[in-house]
């Protein structure tokens, strides 16, 4: 019956032992990421390589120290794409305090991203639109990326 439930939650599930091997992973999971329940032991490289070494040293450090993992970071779905996620995972915990198995869940957050970086970039360009001076970016090869109000209406001038 547990099976089944976790199988059905709209959420990606695994269970990990005290020492760090899954062994369980929810249906959901397996199909995101395309694999196995074998195939997901090595789990490192389905982690984008940019946050890999954080992602690994943090869940290393809730391993060794027992306390609950949280980050968000870039997994591959089984189609290749990269996928912003949070992982949370949590310890739990015998009568005598020992960890008998951890708890993860890990959610999808890309639309959430998205969102963040389109609301960061509106204010960014709010504040720069408010500032009485001509502001522009450059990328590295010479192309503007970005200006102000005032670099606007001095170019509309110039045109």
């Amino acid at each position: 019956m547990l099976r089944i439930i976790l199988d059905s939650i709209p959420g990606l599930v695994n269970t990990v032992t005290p020492t760090g091997e899954i062994d369980f992973a929810n249906r959901q999971l397996l199909d995101y990421l395309g694999v196995s329940l074998e195939q997901l032991q090595e789990w490192p490289p389905f982690i984008h390589e940019s946050d890999r070494s954080m992602v690994v040293e943090r869940w290393e450090l809730s391993v060794a120290t027992g306390k609950p993992f949280a980050t968000d970071y870039r997994l591959r779905r089984s189609d290749g794409v990269y996928r912003w996620c949070h992982g949370h995972a949590v310890p739990v915990r015998a009568q005598d305090g020992s960890i008998v198995w951890w708890c993860n869940l890990v959610t999808d957050i890309e639309e959430r991203k998205q969102a963040e970086d389109e609301r960061r970039s509106a204010e960014l360009h709010a504040i720069l639109d408010n500032i009485p001076a001509l502001i522009s970016i450059h990328g590295a090869s010479g192309q503007l990326e970005l200006y102000n109000r005032a670099a606007r209406s001095l170019a509309r001038q110039w045109t």
